[in-house]
C-alpha cells in the first residue's frame, strides 16, 4: 500500500481480513480482477503462510 505500511500495518491488515473471513465460512479472499498475476499469487502465498502462523 505504500512505504508508510509496515510489519504492524500489514499485521493489523492481515487480522482484519481473518476477522472477516471468520463470520462466513465459505468466504474465499482474493484480489480484483486485473491485478497482475504474479502479485495475486504472491499475495496469496503471504496470506497462506500468515494463517499458518
Amino acid at each position: 500500500m505504500g512505504s508508510e505500511w509496515g510489519p504492524e500495518s500489514l499485521e493489523a491488515f492481515f487480522r482484519l481480513l481473518f476477522e472477516l473471513t471468520t463470520i462466513d465460512p465459505e468466504t474465499r479472499l482474493s484480489l480484483e480482477e486485473g491485478v497482475c498475476p504474479d502479485i495475486a499469487a504472491h499475495f496469496q502465498q503471504c496470506w497462506q503462510y500468515w494463517l499458518a502462523e
